[in-house]
C-alpha cells in the first residue's frame, strides 16, 4: 500500500482533533499510531515504532514528542512545529479552563469526589493503551519477556533511564540470533 504525504493543514487538523479527543498521557501514543499508521497511512508500523523507541530515550512527554516526530518525519521542521502545536493546544486550553474552575471549587465535596473517580479512570485508560500497543508491537516471545522484565524493574522503582538501557542491551543480546531470525509467538523452534 502506497503511503500518503499529508499537507501541513492535514497535519494540523489531524493533530488538533487528536489532541482534543485522545486522553491518557503516554497512552495517547496508541491513538497517534492509530491515526498515522492505520487511518491515514502516513507512516508504516516499522517507521512509527522506531519513532516511539527514539522518543522513549529522551526526557519529556512521549505523546508530545511523538506528535513532533511524526511531523518532522513527514514534513520537516515546519511539520514538527505544526503537529506539536496542533496536538498540544487543546490540552493547553482545557487545562486553563479546568484550572480556573478548580481554583474556585476545588474544596467542594462533589469536586473532590469527581476527581477521585477520574483518577481511577486513568488506570483503565493506561491499561487499554498498553493492551492496544502491545498487540501490534510484541510479536515475539523474547519481546514479551523483555517487556515483562522491564515492567518488573519499573515496579521495583528502578530508574527509567537504567531500565531503558537494560532493555536496549537485552534486545541487542537476546533478539539477534546467528541466523538473523527471531522466535515468533506461536512458532516452535528446533
Amino acid at each position: 500500500m502506497q503511503k500518503e504525504q499529508p499537507t501541513i493543514n492535514q497535519l494540523l487538523f489531524g493533530f488538533l482533533r487528536l489532541g482534543a479527543t485522545a486522553f491518557g498521557g503516554p497512552s495517547m501514543v496508541a491513538y497517534i499510531r492509530k491515526l498515522v499508521v492505520e487511518q491515514k497511512n502516513w507512516m508504516d508500523a516499522k517507521e512509527f515504532n522506531a519513532g516511539v523507541a527514539f522518543c522513549q530515550l529522551i526526557p519529556g512527554a512521549t505523546a508530545m514528542q511523538m506528535a513532533a516526530y511524526v511531523g518532522l518525519y513527514l514534513r520537516g521542521v515546519t511539520g514538527a512545529a505544526i503537529s506539536f502545536i496542533g496536538f498540544g493546544l487543546p490540552a493547553f486550553f482545557l487545562m486553563l479552563f479546568f484550572a480556573m474552575i478548580y481554583t474556585r471549587t476545588g474544596n467542594l465535596p462533589v469536586v473532590v469526589s469527581a476527581f477521585s473517580g477520574l483518577q481511577a479512570v486513568v488506570v483503565a485508560i493506561m491499561a487499554n493503551a498498553v493492551w492496544s500497543f502491545s498487540k501490534v508491537t510484541i510479536k515475539k516471545w523474547r519481546h514479551a519477556g523483555i517487556a515483562l522484565i522491564a515492567a518488573g524493574l519499573f515496579w521495583l522503582n528502578i530508574s527509567p533511564l537504567l531500565v531503558i538501557c537494560l532493555a536496549a542491551l537485552a534486545g541487542w543480546l537476546v533478539l539477534a540470533t546467528p541466523s538473523g531470525e527471531e522466535l515468533s509467538i506461536g512458532k516452535v523452534s528446533s
